[in-house]
């Protein structure tokens, strides 16, 4: 899973977060890559560093309609595609 931040200590605190979990995660500016299941990682990281702070959201596999919808409202409001994970982490 990808996701993205509104700043780089945003990205850092989910990492610290998604750790103590025991799941990788590494932050590379704004966007973190991990190995963390969606249904943790995200009430995880709303209740520490806050939903407001994720800036787009990007699920590993076969969610392509997800995908090109949060790629739609995200170029409508002037966003770009999160980057690339390390190839170290999925």
């Amino acid at each position: 899973m990808k996701i993205s931040f509104s700043s780089d200590s945003a990205a850092r605190a989910a990492v610290t977060i998604i750790e103590k979990y025991g799941y990788t995660a590494t932050a590379v500016g704004t966007l973190v890559c991990t190995d963390c299941p969606g249904l943790l990682a995200v009430p995880a990281i709303s209740r520490a560093v806050g939903l407001h702070r994720v800036e787009n959201v990007q699920f590993a596999g076969g969610e392509d309609g997800a995908r090109q919808g949060l790629d739609h409202a995200n170029s409508a409001a002037g966003r770009q595609r999160p980057r690339s994970c390390p190839t170290s982490v999925a």
